[in-house]
C-alpha cells in the first residue's frame, strides 16, 4: 500500500521471512533502502511519533 507522500506501509502477516525479520522491531522507518528507525529507539510513549515526523518532514 503506497499513500501520499511515499510512505510505503508493508503487510508482514502475509509473509514468514519479513514477519520474523520485523514483527519485534515494528514500526520499522526506511529511507532511500536503509533502516533509519525502529521500535527499539522509543524510549517513551509517543517518542516514535516526534521523530517519524522529524525524519519526514524535517521538523521536530
Amino acid at each position: 500500500m503506497k499513500p501520499a507522500g511515499g510512505v510505503t506501509v508493508v503487510d508482514i502477516d502475509d509473509d514468514a521471512d519479513l514477519q520474523a525479520k520485523y514483527f519485534l522491531r515494528i514500526p520499522v522507518v526506511a529511507v532511500g533502502g536503509r533502516e533509519v528507525f525502529e521500535a527499539r529507539m522509543i524510549d517513551r510513549e509517543g517518542m516514535w511519533k516526534d521523530k517519524l515526523r522529524s525524519m519526514v518532514v524535517g521538523r521536530s
